[in-house]
């Protein structure tokens, strides 16, 4: 059971890439940046989502450009 709900999930996260490869070659030269980050925010939500991640903010971000990564 664990393998076909991996196998399931796998092809999920597969198609949902796709999707997201033609989105960007074909929809986001027409968008403006607004409307680009807009879409990005959706699909990374949906993406987490695919793969049943939770994504928790604490606290304030940092301005500017930062890569912050944990477990």
């Amino acid at each position: 059971m664990k393998a076909l709900r991996a196998a399931w999930r796998l092809c999920r996260v597969v198609i949902h890439l796709g999707r997201g490869l033609w989105i960007i070659h074909r929809v986001f030269p027409r968008l403006t940046m607004l409307e680009q980050e807009a879409r990005v925010q959706a699909w990374a939500t949906t993406m987490l989502d695919r793969l049943a991640l939770q994504l928790v903010v604490r606290g304030k971000p940092s301005n500017g450009p930062v890569l912050l990564a944990s477990n």
